[in-house]
C-alpha cells in the first residue's frame, strides 16, 4: 500500500467496481430479451426495448468497469465465473448469466475487501513494531 495515499486502489476502487458491474447486470437484464443469448427470438425485453441509446450506455459502463477491473486486478473468482459461463453458455438465458455473474461478483468483493482489511492491519502492526523497536534503541 502507498504511504501517501491510504487505501489507494483497494477498498474504494473495489466498491466502485462492484457498483458498476451490478448496474451493468441490471441494465443488461432490462434491455436484452431473456433467450437472446441462445437463439433468435421475437421476445420483448423486460423493461427497456433494445435501441442504440441503451447499448451505448452499456458500452460506456463496460469501459468504466474494465478500467476498474484492471486497477483492482480481480483474479480467481472472476476467472471461475468466466469458465462457468463459457461451458454453460449454450443453455443459459440472460437472467442466468446475470445471476451467476452477480453471485461471483459478491463473493469476489467480499474476499477482496477482507484481504484489503487484513493487509492494512498487518501493515499497521508492522509499523507499530518498527516504531517500538526504534524507540527502544
Amino acid at each position: 500500500m502507498s504511504k501517501r495515499m491510504k487505501n489507494f486502489s483497494f477498498k474504494p476502487q473495489m466498491i466502485i467496481n462492484a457498483v458498476l458491474h451490478i448496474l451493468i447486470y441490471v441494465l443488461t437484464v432490462c434491455v436484452i430479451p431473456q433467450w437472446s443469448t441462445v437463439r433468435p427470438n421475437d421476445e420483448l425485453s423486460l423493461l427497456i426495448q433494445p435501441s442504440l441509446f441503451p447499448v451505448l450506455i452499456l458500452a460506456f459502463l463496460f469501459g468504466l468497469a474494465d478500467a476498474a477491473n484492471y486497477i483492482t486486478r480481480l483474479s480467481f473468482l472472476d476467472g471461475l465465473a468466466a469458465s462457468v459461463l463459457f461451458f454453460a453458455s449454450p443453455s443459459l438465458s440472460i437472467y442466468s448469466y446475470a445471476i451467476i455473474q452477480s453471485v461471483f461478483l459478491v463473493a469476489s468483493t467480499i474476499v477482496y475487501l477482507y484481504t484489503c482489511e487484513f493487509i492494512q492491519n498487518e501493515e499497521e502492526r508492522a509499523d507499530k513494531v518498527a516504531q517500538i523497536s526504534s524507540e527502544s534503541v
